[in-house]
């Protein structure tokens, strides 16, 4: 298979893929994928002779959210072209990898709301050019089959961060755990988490205001004089992750670790961040490499210093990718050629 990488992208996850692509028969080709100084988005292909990409199959990487100097819309244009310009060009069979996949916490219609459903939308487009599409730890179950729903059964797959976690976890030296659940919709992977450490469970409840703006609505569970993880798929403006870890030190915990698969990390994210650390609410955070993140680390490393920086790092995806596209997509039923 031939595997594009996009620019929102890690590049060590990139560069991941090129050193372990030969020697399982599969090659990284390269794509300009930007924007024009008007913001209108362009994909072009680069030194690729034609005859090297008619009727191979292609793998495509591309995460959505903001990313350096390009929104999540614009790096979703950015995907439709480059899935349309390598079809154009005799491409076979696409695949969409989307480390941070599209629009997923748009997944359902609110009472007397008339909501974008976006994730399905997303979908819908995508699927004119990619016969599937494969996500780390997408937001919801309902995300995924609305997603399936526009390409087919066994074409929509949400893979699971957790033993990642779990191994980053197991080097703490864990003292009695309880693994959180930061709201209702957490409760899924918390389980899944808490099962493999052998831990109880502690349960947060929520409240939305608006879009963005939460608070805790209620709690259960018992976290005292115990090591509380709590476990999300994203952290956007952490409003909900800092309400909790708030919430979980008043209750007793005595130190808490914060897991998220996808460093949204928009608007107040960082500042927040340091005041969790600076106030000793949170001892630990870790993300998922899946969305570039290193200038704003460096920035807010400068900043803040290494005593609150170095609280935070970002686990490696790429070997659970690779075993996806390796063991999974190279030999899905709609990749042969």
């Amino acid at each position: 298979m031939l595997l594009l990488f996009g620019r929102s992208l890690p590049q060590n996850l990139s560069r991941y893929f090129s050193d372990r692509a030969a020697q399982d028969g599969h090659r990284v080709i390269f794509a300009s994928m930007g924007n024009f100084p008007s913001s209108e988005a362009f994909s072009e292909l680069r030194a690729l002779p034609a005859e090297d990409l008619k009727g191979q199959p292609v793998v495509v990487f591309q995460s959505f959210a903001q990313a350096g100097e390009f929104s999540a819309n614009d790096y979703f244009v950015q995907m439709l072209w480059a899935g349309d310009t390598l079809k154009r060009y005799g491409a076979g069979p696409l695949w969409a990898i989307a480390p941070f996949g599209p629009y997923t916490r748009q997944d359902q219609e609110r009472a007397g709301k008339m909501d974008s459903v976006a994730c399905e939308a997303a979908a819908k487009h995508l699927a004119m050019d990619f016969e599937g599409l494969s996500a780390i730890e997408l937001h919801s179950e309902k995300a995924r089959k609305l997603m399936e729903d526009r390409f087919g059964q066994g074409r929509v797959f949400s893979i699971d961060p957790t033993e990642v976690f779990l191994r980053d976890l197991q080097t703490q030296s864990l003292q009695n755990p309880v693994v959180v659940s930061p709201d209702k919709g957490a409760n899924a992977r918390a389980d899944t988490l808490a099962k493999k450490l052998g831990a109880d469970r502690f349960y947060v409840d929520k409240e939305r205001s608006e879009i963005v703006n939460t608070k805790v609505a209620g709690s259960s569970g018992d976290v005292e004089n115990r090591d509380a993880v709590m476990v999300d798929d994203m952290a956007d403006t952490f409003g909900t992750g800092a309400n909790s870890a708030k919430l979980v030190r008043s209750k007793g915990a005595s130190r808490i670790f914060f897991y998220s698969a996808h460093p949204v990390l928009s608007g107040p994210a960082w500042d927040r961040l340091a005041k969790l650390m600076g106030e000793g609410d949170i001892d630990r955070v870790r993300f998922g490499n899946t969305i570039a993140r290193n200038a704003e680390a460096e920035n807010f490393a400068q900043q803040y210093g290494p005593d609150i920086a170095d609280k935070i790092g970002f686990l490696g995806m790429e070997e659970v990718l690779y075993n996806h596209v390796n063991k999974v997509i190279a030999h899905h039923p709609a990749m042969k050629i």
